[in-house]
């Protein structure tokens, strides 16, 4: 295990939001391109829409979202936008 004073220097993590759209072909790309930026490591927000939002929770009005989303449930939404457990474990 790594500490962060054994570095001796600054040691950059990148973030990626849900912006992948549960694409594991985004996902990959995002990761390379922070690595081309020098990331050092990444890190995915990670949620549980069950445990996010309530069944049904109505859809966030200032969210943009596809229209094929319409009329569904915020949870609903959070689950299609997701990493899975396996893709955790894949990337």
């Amino acid at each position: 295990m790594y500490y962060f004073d054994e570095f001796k220097s600054t040691y950059v993590i990148a973030e990626i939001i849900v912006s992948h759209n549960n694409d594991i072909d985004i996902e990959k790309k995002l990761i390379q391109e922070d690595v081309n930026c020098f990331a050092d490591a990444v890190k995915f927000q990670s949620y549980k829409s069950s445990k996010l939002a309530l069944k049904n929770s109505p859809e966030v009005e200032n969210q943009p979202l596809k229209s094929e989303y319409k009329n569904e449930s915020y949870r609903v939404i959070l689950s299609k936008y997701k990493l899975s457990e396996e893709d955790h474990y894949f990337l």
